[in-house]
């Protein structure tokens, strides 16, 4: 966990080397509990080509990921697929 001082925005990353341990949904969870305190948080799977957090949150289908934008499929962040409040 690392606190950057200038804007207060803490980031806890979740990481491992074996698939189906729960990351997703250890993340869902801190979400909930963090958006239930007033505080606004972004969820991000960094896992390139095995980002699946997407379907945990119900956004079925092929979307775009992290991936895609790194290797310039996607042409910007912001139109990566977000759950909606």
């Amino acid at each position: 966990m690392s606190l950057d001082r200038k804007t207060g925005n803490i980031l806890i990353p979740l990481r491992g080397g074996k698939g189906g341990v729960g990351r997703s949904i250890l993340s869902i969870g801190l979400d909930n509990a963090i958006e239930r305190s007033g505080k606004n948080i972004i969820l991000e799977d960094l896992g390139l080509g095995t980002a699946n957090l997407h379907t945990s949150l119900g956004v079925l289908g092929r979307t775009q990921t992290t991936a895609d934008f790194i290797l310039s499929k996607a042409p910007s962040l912001e139109n990566l697929p977000s759950r909606p409040r």
